[in-house]
């Protein structure tokens, strides 16, 4: 529409002074000669015509948008109404995904019930036992899980490899020292909680 607008602008102009001038000569009382008369007129009555055929030529662009508007949201409705629940579950899954990760509240409140979850474990495993927590209550973050960690015992030999402990939220892996050798041993416990000392 604008484009149309620009691209006419001179003519319109033109269209515009020719009306001018015919207004003046009647407001004046000039009486213009046949031919310079006859010469006014046409160019008045094309002006006419010119403005009459952008105003189709505009409400045949509005046309156009409209359809082309219609057209769009046809197919928007069609696509809503092809069943695509795998799409949507995907979408859904990505969404909470981008939540965990970027949404401060949804995190805060995430760790604090983590924090609860093991002051619960804490009370009921471990009542009454001389216990080291690992877990960082007033850390404002929650761990990150599989992940390979490397720990290293404090016995020193040829032998002695250190072994590989893998951390992920299936897996239930607890650390402690033996008494008697020193070596690396296992204790069921919630993972990322507490590392039990053996007496």
């Amino acid at each position: 529409m604008t484009l149309l607008l620009a691209e006419n602008f001179l003519g319109l102009k033109l269209c515009e002074a020719w009306r001018e001038v015919d207004m003046e000569l009647q407001e004046m009382n000039f009486k213009a000669s046949s031919f310079d008369h006859k010469i006014l007129n046409n160019l008045i009555e094309r002006s006419n015509r010119w403005g009459k055929h952008l105003k189709k030529v505009q409400l045949q662009l509005l046309q156009e948008e409209r359809d082309n508007g219609a057209l769009e949201e046809k197919k928007l409705y069609q696509t809503l109404a092809e069943p695509r629940l795998h799409e949507a579950l995907d979408a859904l899954c990505e969404l909470k995904y981008i939540a965990r990760c970027t949404e401060r509240m949804f995190r805060v409140s995430q760790k604090f019930l983590q924090t609860l979850q093991v002051k619960h474990s804490m009370r009921k495993l471990f009542s009454g036992k001389d216990t080291h927590t690992t877990f960082l209550s007033e850390l404002h973050a929650t761990p990150v899980f599989n992940q390979t960690v490397t720990v290293i015992s404090d016995q020193v030999g040829e032998s002695a490899q250190p072994p590989d402990i893998s951390l992920s939220p299936s897996d239930d892996v607890g650390v402690g020292h033996s008494a008697r050798d020193g070596s690396i041993q296992n204790e069921d416990h919630t993972p990322g909680e507490t590392i039990s000392k053996n007496e």
